[in-house]
């Protein structure tokens, strides 16, 4: 180590004054163009992380002021209402609301059983989507389809239990 240094120290020596500033100018600026490539990048970096920031800021807010419209979405259930003075009443007037005939009400398994009949499907769906709504689960759900004199005719039970929210 210590010849490269007197070797370099007489090469130094060597040159003349004017080439001496020439190569300590020249030292500089390649330190200091070293110095900016490395450090460039995390600028850019960090201009970018404070325009992300700044999105997600308002997003957030977006998102606070949206905020009873995004509760209304955590499920797809409308805001149905339905006065009814027990639980047997509300699924009554569910069954009565989508048209079809509401057979036997009875306590199953922790839960109502209900039985029902009706000529459209698409009123048996509806029915188990209020259901699911009001704040019960649907444990079970079984239909029959009969055809009478060119009729359609659906006979279900569905087995509810009151969901715990």
């Amino acid at each position: 180590m210590n010849k490269a240094v007197a070797a370099l120290q007489t090469k130094w020596a060597l040159l003349q004054p004017r080439e001496q500033q020439l190569l300590i100018i020249g030292v500089w600026l390649l330190l200091a163009t070293f110095v900016f490539v490395m450090i460039s990048p995390m600028f850019e970096k960090r201009a970018e992380l404070n325009l992300r920031i700044g999105k997600v800021n308002q997003d957030i807010f977006w998102v606070k002021e949206q905020r009873e419209i995004i509760e209304r979405l955590a499920n797809s259930c409308p805001t149905i209402s339905v006065k009814a003075d027990s639980e047997r009443d509300l699924l009554t007037k569910l069954a009565r609301r989508n048209q079809l005939r509401l057979e036997l009400i009875s306590d199953y398994n922790k839960g109502l059983l209900l039985e029902f009949s009706g000529s459209d499907s698409n009123r048996v769906m509806h029915l188990a989507y209020q259901i699911a709504c009001s704040g019960y689960q649907i444990k079970s759900l079984d239909v029959d389809v009969s055809v009478t004199e060119g009729l359609l005719e659906l006979k279900g039970s569905m087995e509810v239990l009151v969901a715990k929210h």
